[in-house]
C-alpha cells in the first residue's frame, strides 16, 4: 500500500512533466537552436572572454644542504613535503554551464528563456549535472524559492528519461517535495504552483483531487491577473477549464476558457476548447 501511495503521485508528476516538456519543445523566437548549441548557451548570456586563471604553481620543495653536520639525511619535514595538486582549471564549457544554471534560478529570467535553456540542457544530456548543481546551491542558499522550483523541474525531466518504476517513484516524490519547498518560501512562485497543480490534475479519479486542483489553479489565476500578462499564463486557464470539464461542470469550463481568451486572444488552444472540431 505504501508503494502504491508513492507511485501514484510519481506517475502523476511524470504526466505533468509532459505538459512542460511539450512546451519546452515548442520553438520560440527567443530560443536558440538547441540541436546546434554546443556547449549549452543560455539566451542573452555572454560567455566570459577568458577561462579561469591557471592555477598557481606549487612552491618548490627546498633541498637539503650539502653540508648539514653529521646528519646527511634531509629534515623529516622536507621528506614529507610534496607539491600541492593544482585545482582543475574551468573550461569554457564549464563557464557556460554555470551561466545556464544562473539563468534558470534568476528571478529576472523569463519563462521562455528558461524553456530554451532546459531544452538545450536536456538535448546535451546534462540534466543529472544540473540536479547536482542545484542541490549544491540549495544547501548554500536555503532561502531561495527559485532553486527548489527549478530543482523540481530537473527531477521531472530526469524521471522522464528512465523506465525504471522505482527510480521514477523516487524522482517524482523528490520533485513534489521540491515544489512544496518552493511554495513554502514563495507562495506566488508560478512554475512551482503550476507544476504542482498540473500533477494533481492527473491523479486517478479515485483519489478525489478535483477540488484541490480547482482551488490551486484558481489561486494561480488570481495571482497571474495581478501581474502583467505573460505567455505561459495561458496554460492555467486551459487546465482549469479542463478540470471543470472533467468533473462535469461544462459551464464553468467555458467561463474559464473565455476568461483566458479575453486575455490571450491569439491562443489556438483556448479557441479549440471553445469551438472543438466536429
Amino acid at each position: 500500500m505504501r508503494t502504491k501511495k508513492i507511485l501514484l503521485p510519481a506517475v502523476a508528476l511524470i504526466v505533468a512533466a509532459g505538459v512542460i516538456l511539450w512546451a519546452v519543445r515548442q520553438p520560440t523566437p527567443s530560443a536558440p537552436d538547441a540541436a546546434s548549441a554546443s556547449p549549452v548557451t543560455p539566451p542573452q548570456a555572454t560567455p566570459h572572454s577568458q577561462t579561469a586563471e591557471p592555477a598557481t604553481a606549487a612552491a618548490p620543495v627546498p633541498s637539503a644542504s650539502a653540508h648539514d653536520g653529521e646528519n646527511h639525511n634531509p629534515p623529516a619535514a622536507v621528506v614529507a613535503a610534496s607539491p600541492t595538486p593544482a585545482p582543475e582549471a574551468k573550461t569554457a564549457a564549464d563557464d557556460v554551464f554555470d551561466q545556464s544554471v544562473n539563468l534558470l534560478v534568476s528571478p529576472q529570467a523569463s519563462f521562455l528563456q528558461k524553456q530554451a535553456v532546459w531544452g538545450q540542457l536536456r538535448n546535451a544530456g546534462q540534466i543529472g549535472r544540473v540536479i547536482a548543481a542545484l542541490e549544491e546551491r540549495q544547501q548554500a542558499d536555503p532561502t531561495s524559492a527559485e532553486i527548489p522550483a527549478q530543482l523540481g523541474m530537473a527531477y521531472l525531466m530526469n524521471i522522464s528519461t528512465t523506465s525504471d518504476v522505482r527510480e521514477q517513484g523516487i524522482g517524482g516524490m523528490k520533485a513534489d517535495m521540491s515544489f512544496d519547498a518552493a511554495l513554502k518560501l514563495d507562495p506566488t512562485n508560478w512554475e512551482a504552483g503550476f507544476l504542482k497543480a498540473s500533477a494533481l490534475s492527473h491523479w486517478p479519479d479515485s483519489m478525489n483531487m478535483g477540488p484541490q486542483v480547482i482551488q490551486r489553479f484558481s489561486t494561480l489565476i488570481q495571482q497571474q491577473e495581478a501581474q502583467p500578462p505573460r505567455p505561459e499564463f495561458v496554460q492555467s486557464y486551459v487546465l482549469l477549464g479542463d478540470q471543470y470539464q472533467k468533473t462535469g461542470q461544462p459551464d464553468e469550463a467555458r467561463q474559464v476558457w473565455n476568461r483566458g481568451l479575453n486575455l490571450f486572444p491569439t491562443s489556438q488552444t483556448l479557441s479549440q476548447r471553445l469551438n472543438p472540431a466536429p
